[in-house]
């Protein structure tokens, strides 16, 4: 059946010649139809309808005034026996007026159909299968109309094409970086250049630091101030507290001697802690036993001054080890904690006030930050991540995550970027966009990924994890660059 209809829609379209008045004898050549046009390609039919003697050529012409002063051939040489001919083209200009018609060569004279007028397309991109990856990636960019000689570029370097499908698919592999990791993707349509979207790099790069230059400590705080982060608090063991401040410098990359924190009676591990200073809760001791841990707790809440003093604040009703803390806007809002009963507490002028309840369970360890006036939290049990309204003091999910989220994971913030990861045995690292929701995945940590996130700390730019091991007291400091290429 479809055979039947194809033969009868051709025989109807060649039925159209029939209706120009042809005298016997003589040499006629018809235009039949246009078959297909793009940008620079198109596909004709001709019809020689008669013929006296033997054609010596035959063809199409196209020129951009209806003149044809100087015309572009389409010579398709000597043909015999009237009947149709075809022929494509793919020299034409995108977005051009052409005139155009077909011509027979018979003997001394050439003759000519009537002449039509037609325009070609517009190129566009529509599609890119992938904006993120790696050198040597292949991406397939789709649209419509493209010309023979489009080209895709990276900046200002040109992809290599490793295929093309008619005018519409591309697969190009992706160049070098050059020197920035987001990089503008054009397309050039015959020198027509036109922006189709932004491709950005795979990046991460981690530098292996010299050594914390003592024991394994757990459950420390830290703060950060100009090129420098103290870490103070913590233990070393079950009965060992840390009575030291340690200070790092990040524009000499080298550690500075420790001084003695002023109050043994601050003494603790697993408080909660914010950049500037204010540390509070946690436990004065913790000790494993096999019906599992036991919690000493403290309510202890002071700040760390700059010359390593503590200014006492007083009490916290924020109970528990290792909360999680923000100071936002002269506000401290602290939020769970181990035995703390998943609360939420808010300390301003002075004033301690009670904020409500978490969703679920929270510590320090899990993947968090204050983005734009919210807190973000992940919840380890179904891999979401969910926004608090700091505003509105209401929960919401932000996000599904395709990566199981654990506890214990390293995570740094630069803008609109959490860049997390590095869960236990794991050394992926991921990219979250605060604003869009998008995860993408970072360079992979290089060091044991048996080890685990102690500390950690954010200065110039980069992120810091101390890791250890639980067997041994050996221990590994690394910068993790997140939006450096590989070195």
């Amino acid at each position: 059946m479809q055979k039947i209809v194809y033969a009868l829609l051709i025989a109807f379209s060649l039925s159209g010649c029939f209706f120009n008045e042809i005298t016997d004898s003589e040499t006629v050549v018809l235009l039949e139809d246009v078959i297909y046009i793009s940008s620079n390609d198109i596909r004709l039919l001709g019809r020689l309808y008669s013929l006296e003697g033997t054609a010596s050529d035959h063809g199409f012409e196209f020129s951009e005034d209806e003149s044809f002063s100087a015309p572009q051939v389409v010579s398709l040489g000597e043909k015999k026996t009237v009947g149709l001919f075809f022929s494509e083209f793919n020299l034409l200009e995108e977005k051009t007026d052409y005139y155009y018609r077909a011509y027979v060569t018979s003997g001394n004279n050439k003759f000519y159909s009537d002449i039509r007028s037609i325009s070609t397309f517009e190129g566009s991109v529509t599609k890119v299968s992938s904006l993120y990856g790696e050198s040597g990636d292949q991406i397939e960019i789709i649209g419509t109309n493209f010309t023979t000689e489009m080209g895709i570029l990276f900046g200002e370097t040109t992809a290599v094409i490793k295929s093309r499908l008619g005018g519409y698919k591309l697969k190009v592999e992706v160049p070098a970086p050059q020197t920035d990791y987001r990089v503008p993707v054009y397309a050039n349509f015959d020198g027509r250049k036109v922006l189709v979207d932004t491709f950005e790099y795979k990046t991460g790069n981690w530098v292996k630091l010299s050594a914390f230059p003592i024991n394994r400590m757990t459950n420390a705080a830290v703060k950060t101030e100009g090129n420098s982060a103290f870490i103070y608090l913590g233990a070393f063991s079950e009965s060992q507290k840390n009575g030291s401040i340690h200070n790092y410098n990040f524009t000499t990359n080298a550690w500075g001697t420790p001084t003695a924190l002023t109050s043994e009676e601050y003494f603790a591990e697993g408080a909660f802690y914010t950049p500037n200073g204010l540390f509070g809760a946690g436990a004065t001791q913790i000790r494993e036993t096999f019906s599992g841990f036991q919690y000493t707790l403290t309510d202890r809440f002071g700040k760390l001054e700059s010359d390593g003093t503590i200014t006492d604040l007083g009490f916290t009703p924020a109970m528990g080890v290792k909360p999680l803390a923000f100071y936002v806007n002269q506000d401290l809002i602290v939020l769970g904690g181990i035995n703390s009963g998943e609360t939420i507490w808010r300390y301003t002028d002075g004033e301690w006030s009670y904020l409500g309840k978490l969703p679920f369970a929270i510590t320090a360890s899990t993947p968090n930050t204050y983005y734009n006036g919210a807190i973000y939290l992940f919840h380890t049990e179904d891999n979401t991540v969910w926004k608090y309204d700091l505003s509105t003091l209401e929960f919401s999910k932000f996000t599904e995550l395709s990566m199981n989220v654990q506890s214990g994971a390293a995570y740094f913030q630069r803008g609109k970027f959490l860049i997390f990861g590095l869960f236990p045995f794991q050394s992926a690292m991921y990219q979250l966009d605060l604003e869009t929701g998008e995860v993408l995945t970072k360079n992979n940590f290089e060091g044991q990924a048996s080890y685990s996130t102690d500390i950690q700390f954010d200065g110039d730019g980069n992120l810091y994890v101390i890791r250890g091991a639980s067997s041994t007291e050996s221990t590994e400091f690394w910068k993790f660059e997140p939006f450096t290429f590989k070195q």
